[in-house]
């Protein structure tokens, strides 16, 4: 789990909806393994808008696609999740701290 996580991408990725959004710090992260969705290495405007005119004809065959985005992003970044590696990292720090 990494924070900076645009709210936005999970938003969106919760909702089972693609996603098309610039390679920035917590977006690979987020857009890992979840079908039809891409990452858009440069900013330019053409390739983003490529991009989501792609995912717009794309989606019409998508809900199964959308069902597996919803089950990863709550899998992945639901409170449970979060607290699962908060709970690890602080039981790893508390471990290291003891030896």
């Amino acid at each position: 789990m990494i924070e900076g996580v645009s709210n936005a991408v999970l938003e969106k990725l919760t909702a089972g909806l693609s996603v098309v959004a610039i390679d920035v710090i917590g977006n690979p992260e987020a857009l890992d393994s979840m079908l039809d969705c891409e990452l858009v290495g440069s900013m330019t405007s053409a390739d983003l808008v490529r991009e989501i005119q792609a995912a717009i004809e794309r989606s019409e065959i998508a809900s199964l696609e959308q069902r597996e985005r919803r089950r990863l992003v709550c899998e992945r970044f639901s409170v449970g999740a979060l607290g699962d590696v908060y709970e690890h990292l602080y039981l790893s720090r508390v471990i290291d701290e003891a030896c």
